[in-house]
């Protein structure tokens, strides 16, 4: 159903470009960049799915929600500023 509803709304997104005259996918849409975050981002809505339906709500609710602490985390060990980079500021 969700893969119809998508499916939808992009053809919907499609005719409305093509009506104003506009290119519904332009050469910056394919760059490699974009493309390794699209394919990133549907490997984790599968991810997400998956986790749902082969556990249960609260688990990958509470996946969902470390989330963006992990993400968090990561940047701050891969930055040149460290760990107390953030702290720093003024």
């Amino acid at each position: 159903m969700l893969t119809l509803f998508g499916a939808a709304g992009m053809a919907l997104f499609a005719a409305l470009c093509l009506c104003r005259g506009a290119r519904p996918v332009t050469p910056a849409m394919l760059t490699p960049l974009i493309l390794v975050r699209a394919v990133c981002e549907v490997t984790g809505r599968a991810g997400h799915t998956l986790a749902l339906a082969l556990a249960g709500l609260s688990l990958t609710s509470v996946i969902l929600q470390a989330t963006p602490l992990v993400v968090i985390r990561g940047r701050r060990c891969c930055s040149a500023s460290g760990w107390a980079g953030g702290a720093r500021r003024r």
